[in-house]
């Protein structure tokens, strides 16, 4: 059925988590609650350390396989009511619904512990690591296209002071979007 069809586009193919779309339609829904609610929601997007070095040495099948280990940690890190993305080549993200700053920090951990665990493929042993930019509705945004446009400036940021994670700050410099990782 064409109901179907359209549900399948909505899935990334390599990883089968939801795609870009389909996770800025379930933040609209959870700010629409939170608004309902006085509840808060916490958005965050990781991206993936040094994932071309991966391709270009590995190949790109050793690419897909740690893009589809990673969207599994993501699953095994969050909460059911929570949702984990693939938002472009090695970007994710991750919407937790009835979530302020504090609760972010522990799915936000295991996610970091999870990428922290060798990944054995092929005989070889792939080290994995992230860069987390974290966004909080109400304070950073009120809309789902501002916070997606905010937690990535959260992570240039944590980029830019050399640690993993890191919050969105209205008075930093401004980022660029293709600045060296």
């Amino acid at each position: 059925s064409s109901d179907t069809q359209v549900r399948a586009y909505e899935r990334d193919l390599l990883t089968e988590l939801p795609t870009r779309n389909l996770f800025l339609d379930r933040i609209e829904h959870a700010l629409h609650n939170a608004k309902r609610h006085a509840s808060t929601v916490v958005v965050i997007v990781l991206n993936l350390n040094r994932f071309q070095e991966i391709n270009d040495t590995h190949g790109r099948e050793t690419g897909d396989r740690v893009l589809r280990e990673v969207s599994r940690y993501l699953g095994e890190s969050l909460r059911r009511s929570d949702t984990a993305a693939r938002l472009g080549s090695d970007e994710f993200g991750v919407l937790l619904p009835n979530a302020d700053l504090a609760h972010a920090i522990l799915p936000l951990h295991r996610i970091l512990q999870a990428l922290e665990r060798p990944l054995a493929l092929d005989g070889q042993s792939l080290h994995l690591s992230a860069t987390i930019g974290i966004v909080h509705y109400p304070e950073h945004g009120q809309s789902a296209e501002v916070l997606l446009q905010r937690a990535p400036a959260a992570l240039f940021n944590a980029r830019r002071t050399h640690v993993d994670h890191g919050f969105y700050e209205p008075d930093a410099p401004p980022t660029v979007a293709n600045e060296a990782v």
